[in-house]
C-alpha cells in the first residue's frame, strides 16, 4: 500500500467530509473499484469503501488490497469483530514487513475498538515484529501502553531451564568427610544427598492479573501467581548420591496477591498482601500471609530513594518452620551519572523468629549495582554484587552447641540484546555465582548458574 494510504490508515481520526456520491448500482471494472474505493477512504465515507472492498473480495477473497481496507472501513463503522476477521486475512496474505506491519496493526485497532484489549495487545506483538523504522516501533509500543492501560486483565509468564552444579544446596567440600563444627572436629561423614548435586533446574512461573480500580493517582489489582521449579539430576549426581531424586527437590509456590500502588508527592507507595501455600519435595511445606510495603522517590533528577519491608508469618505446615515469623527492611538509593548510566547500593537487614532454634536468626547484607546507558559491543549488560552475613545464635548440631554464622557472597550478570527481539520479547542472559562460607561444615556451599529467561521490552 501506497505510504499515503498508511498515513490516513492509522490516523487517530479523520477530520474529513464524506463524499458526495451517488447510491444508485453503478457498473465499475476492478481498477476502477479500487480506485474509488481507496479515494472513498480518503473523503471518509467508509461506508462505500466497505462496499466495494467486499464486491472485489467476491471477485478474488485473497485480494489483499481489498482486505486491508474492508478492515479499516469495518472498524470505522463501528464493526470491530469484522474489522478483526479482515484483518486476520489480509496478514495471512501479505508479505513480510510494512504490508505484515499494516496489517497486524489494522487488526490490534479492530481488537481494541470491540474492547478485546488482550487480543489487541497480541497483534501488536506480531505488529512489532514487522517494524521498519524506528518510527514505526514507538507508534507500536505507544498504543500497546494504551491497549494494556485499558486491560483490566494482565497475564504473564516464564520459562527457564538452568544448568547448575548445585541444584539442591549441598555442601561443596569434597577434601574431607570430616565435619567441622565452630572449629571443632566432629565424627560423622556427609551423606551423598547433603553434597553439591548437579544437574538442571526447569522453572515456570505464571501470574493472572485483574485491575480492580484505577485513577490517576492509584491502582488496585488481585492477581494469581503460581511457580513450579523442578529438578532433573545428572549421572554424576547420581553417583554422589543413589537414592536421591529430582522430585525430593522440587517446589511449588501459589500465591494470591491483593496490591495497591499509590502516589504520594513525587513518589508512590506500594502494598501488597499475599496469601500463599509452599510444596517441598511433593509435601506440604508450610502457608504463609504476608505484608509488603514499599515506598519510592526522587531527591532529585539524579538522585532516587527507596525504603520496604515485609512481614511474613508462616502457619498449618507440618514443617518445624510452619511457626516462623520473617520480618525484612531494606534501604536503597540509585544515582543517575553524567553519562546516564545508573549505579544504586542497598541495605538489607532481616530476622527469622522461630519455635524451632535452629531457624532462629538474624542477618544484614549489602548489594551494589551498576546499569549502563548504552550497549557494549550490541549487548546490554547490568552487574550486581552482594555480601550477606546471617547469624543462627540458638544452631545445634550433632549435639554441640554455639550456633552458626554464615557468609554469602553473591555475583550476578546480565546479558541481552535487541537484535534478538521476537514479538517485544527480547532473550535475556543471566550468569550467577554464590558461595557461603559457614562455620558448620553442612552449609559451605558454591553455587554457578546460568539460564535464559525472556523479558518484554515494552
Amino acid at each position: 500500500m501506497k505510504p499515503l494510504f498508511r498515513a490516513i490508515a492509522f490516523s487517530s481520526a479523520l477530520a474529513v467530509a464524506p463524499m458526495s456520491l451517488s447510491a444508485q448500482s453503478q457498473t465499475f471494472t476492478l481498477d476502477q473499484a479500487r480506485a474509488l474505493m481507496a479515494l472513498a477512504v480518503q473523503k471518509g465515507d467508509f461506508g462505500l469503501a466497505y462496499s466495494l472492498a467486499n464486491g472485489l473480495l467476491q471477485a478474488n477473497p485473497k485480494d489483499r488490497n481489498a482486505l486491508v481496507f474492508a478492515s479499516l472501513s469495518s472498524t470505522r463503522l463501528n464493526r470491530p469483530e469484522e474489522g478483526r476477521s479482515f484483518g486476520k486475512r489480509a496478514f495471512a496474505v501479505s508479505n513480510k514487513g510494512p504490508q505484515k506491519f499494516e496489517a497486524a496493526r489494522l487488526t490490534a485497532l479492530a481488537a481494541a475498538q470491540g474492547g478485546k484489549f488482550g487480543a489487541s495487545q497480541f497483534w501488536l506483538r506480531r505488529a512489532s515484529n514487522h517494524t521498519s523504522t524506528p518510527q514505526e516501533t514507538q507508534v507500536v509500543r505507544r498504543d500497546y501502553a494504551i491497549a494494556k492501560q485499558q486491560n483490566p486483565w494482565q497475564i504473564s509468564g516464564s520459562f527457564s531451564i538452568v544448568p547448575s552444579d548445585n541444584v539442591n544446596g549441598g555442601t561443596f567440600n569434597e577434601t574431607t568427610e570430616d565435619i567441622y563444627f565452630n572449629g571443632q572436629i566432629l565424627t560423622g561423614t556427609f551423606s551423598g544427598d547433603a553434597k553439591a548435586l548437579p544437574g538442571a533446574i526447569a522453572s515456570t512461573s505464571l501470574s493472572l492479573g485483574y485491575r480492580l480500580s484505577t485513577s490517576q493517582t492509584h491502582e488496585t489489582s488481585l492477581t494469581l501467581y503460581r511457580y513450579d521449579r523442578t529438578v532433573f539430576l545428572n549421572d554424576e549426581a547420581k553417583d554422589i548420591a543413589p537414592d536421591a531424586k529430582g522430585s525430593d527437590y522440587a517446589q511449588s509456590v501459589t500465591e494470591l496477591r491483593l496490591g495497591q500502588i499509590q502516589a504520594i508527592g513525587n513518589g508512590r507507595l506500594q502494598t501488597q498482601l499475599t496469601f500463599g501455600d509452599v510444596n517441598y519435595g511433593g509435601e506440604d511445606l508450610y502457608q504463609f500471609a504476608r505484608l509488603n510495603a514499599g515506598w519510592q522517590g526522587a531527591i532529585s533528577p539524579r538522585l532516587g530513594w527507596s525504603v520496604s519491608g515485609t512481614h511474613e508469618q508462616r502457619f498449618d505446615g507440618e514443617n518445624a518452620t510452619a511457626a516462623d515469623q520473617v520480618q525484612s527492611l531494606s534501604f536503597g538509593l540509585n544515582y543517575k551519572l553524567l553519562d546516564q548510566s545508573t549505579v544504586y547500593g542497598r541495605v538489607d537487614l532481616g530476622q527469622t523468629q522461630s519455635d524451632a532454634f535452629n531457624s532462629r536468626n538474624t542477618r544484614q547484607g549489602v548489594t551494589l549495582g551498576y546499569l549502563p546507558s548504552e550497549p557494549l559491543w550490541g549487548v546490554d549488560w547490568s552487574a550486581n554484587i552482594s555480601y550477606t552475613e546471617t547469624d543462627y545464635p540458638d544452631y545445634s548440631f550433632l549435639g554441640s552447641t554455639g550456633g552458626r554464622q554464615d557468609e554469602t557472597l553473591s555475583i550476578g550478570l546480565k546479558l541481552s540484546s535487541p537484535k534478538f527481539e521476537f514479538a517485544g520479547f527480547v532473550p535475556q542472559v543471566s550468569i550467577q555465582h554464590q558461595q557461603t562460607q559457614s562455620t558448620v561444615s553442612r552449609f559451605d556451599t558454591r553455587t554457578n548458574s546460568a539460564y535464559i529467561e525472556f523479558k518484554s521490552s515494552f
